[in-house]
């Protein structure tokens, strides 16, 4: 601020507002419910906010580029199971290592590639790249070896 200022507090609208602090509303159409189970589905709002942020940002579910009714149900099945799969592998890797958001799970298994080399015979050797001790763990929850041994595609 630049020059001279006078600045005055209004108590009387403090003391009003101070009338509504720590009061968390929720306003409702079900008449058939109690107070505190309207206030316990509130509070579990987060997941299914959490689940559409985890289809639309990390599996990017959308846009859909179908047009036939056939196509956008597979479409969505295959999306409502890789979310099922992130889920799953959320809810195991809690269990057995540590929190992990879908992100970070999503990103550490994105780091994990394998090469394709094609021999002059014909052969198909795969070469896998190193993984992070994180994606190693993530594999092993799951029952899963992983290995940076080369070994040849049939």
């Amino acid at each position: 601020m630049k020059g001279e200022s006078e600045f005055e507090l209004d108590e009387k609208k403090i003391q009003d507002a101070e009338k509504w602090d720590g009061i968390h509303g929720v306003i409702t159409n079900c008449k058939e419910i109690q107070a505190k189970e309207v206030l316990k589905q509130y509070k579990g709002l987060w997941q299914v906010e959490e689940s559409f942020r985890i289809s639309k940002h990390d599996l990017k579910v959308r846009p859909v580029y179908h047009w036939t009714p056939s196509r956008i149900r597979a479409h969505l099945a295959i999306c409502y199971m890789a979310f099922s799969c992130v889920r799953h592998l959320e809810y195991r890797t809690c269990l057995q290592y540590k929190k992990l958001s879908p992100e970070a799970i999503r990103r550490s298994l994105t780091r994990v590639q394998v090469s394709i080399l094609k021999h002059s015979d014909g052969k198909r050797y795969a070469l896998p790249s190193e993984a992070t001790q994180e994606a190693r763990k993530l594999y092993h929850i799951m029952g899963k070896k992983y290995s940076t041994i080369p070994y040849q595609l049939y």
